[in-house]
């Protein structure tokens, strides 16, 4: 950017170099690409650590996402140009972090943990599936330089009106509570709750139907929709930071609603969940996965994500005929047929963005003029 500035003055360029942006709202997303699904911050509703480990050295800023629109609003409409840092006043360190967590910002308990000694331990929760981050947070946590933000007060008028410390405490009871947005990246920890209308009556009963036999084609559709979540879940993820991920996002975020959709359909029918079969499933699903549990992980490259959708594109296959034959039991599950039809359609749907992720992987994939990794 410093370099077309340079070459083409008569555009106008502007830069917001912004500190951690933090808010409420993002709790569940950063829960999910820092720590993991099945880090119990839940807790934090209830009960605070006394003591928290904390790298030694780390010092670093934070700003309220409101602040920084505010800049970007005030840099276009003053014809601002150049660069501007948007960062809070106060600086986060091990003893603010400290009290902001176990709220006691008096005393601020911290055990502090020289940072390379930590830093082959997160490389291989990261590696193993432990921990959502890798071990390149740590070093740029170490590294990171402070910010001065006198520019953009003085240009821009722009002061910042949340400490770094309040947006921090936001960000951890967002975290705690589960909060989200309805953008899929940004989704709830919840996820997407099931549209009452779509269901039957708590006492509906399936009746003129062989129940036993509707009752366990359901759980193993539920068991291979638990299967294909997880791993969309987990290629959305490997790909977040590529061109595709909007597509693969969108799509687990459907899978998602799907899956309670059908989980709670049972339940009215009073229907066991999957007992064998899930699990097996689950158990299958890791085993094709062990390789994440070596060094290597799942890595970014289009030949993983052309066989990854074409697993998917085979999934939503086998799902797809699921809706249509639970389409011609609608009326004995209590369910509109037009549910099914919507159903139907969006497997249709989620199958043609599939191939259209599949075709820019593929086109990649084993080229050797092109790079061995997706960019975004």
């Amino acid at each position: 950017m410093e370099e077309f500035d340079a070459n083409y003055p008569e555009v106008r360029v502007v830069r917001i170099r912004a500190a951690l942006k933090f808010q409420g709202s993002a709790g569940s997303e950063i829960q999910r690409y820092f720590l993991g699904g099945w880090m119990p911050v839940r807790l934090l509703r209830y009960v605070r650590p006394p003591i928290i480990p904390f790298p030694k050295g780390v010092r670093t800023q934070a700003v309220h996402t409101d602040d920084v629109a505010r800049a970007y609003v005030e840099a276009a409409l003053q014809g601002a140009q150049g660069a501007f840092n948007i960062c809070a006043d106060d600086i986060l360190d091990a003893r603010t972090i400290g009290g902001v967590v176990t709220r006691n910002p008096k005393l601020g308990r911290v055990l502090p943990v020289p940072a390379n000694p930590l830093r082959p331990l997160i490389k291989a929760a990261h590696r193993a599936g432990v921990l959502a981050m890798d071990e390149g947070w740590l070093d740029m946590a170490v590294q990171a330089p402070l910010m001065d933000n006198s520019r953009a007060k003085r240009v821009l008028g722009w002061t910042p009106k949340i400490s770094g410390a309040e947006a921090l405490h936001e960000l951890i009871e967002g975290m705690a509570h589960g909060d989200g947005t309805a953008s899929a990246p940004m989704r709830a920890r919840g996820g997407t709750p099931v549209d009452e209308a779509w269901l039957p009556a708590v006492d509906h009963r399936v009746a003129g139907v062989d129940a036993t036999a509707l009752r366990q084609y359901m759980a193993d559709h539920l068991a291979g929709a638990t299967a294909g979540l997880k791993r969309i879940e987990k290629l959305s993820e490997a790909f977040m930071e590529t061109a595709v991920y909007e597509d693969l996002a969108a799509v687990a975020e459907q899978i998602r609603a799907e899956h309670n959709f059908l989980q709670e359909l049972m339940k009215r029918q009073q229907f066991a969940r999957p007992g064998i079969a899930a699990p097996a499933l689950w158990v299958g699903e890791r085993v094709a996965r062990i390789k994440s549990f070596f060094p290597e992980g799942m890595k970014i490259t289009p030949s993983v994500l052309v066989l990854e959708t074409e697993l998917m594109l085979s999934a939503v296959t086998g799902k797809l005929h699921g809706w249509r034959t639970m389409f011609n039991e609608a009326g004995a599950l209590g369910v509109s047929p037009d549910v099914f039809v919507q159903l139907v359609d969006d497997a249709q749907k989620q199958y043609a963005i599939l191939e259209r992720v599949h075709t820019y992987a593929r086109d990649q994939a084993f080229d050797q003029d092109r790079a061995t990794s997706l960019e975004a």
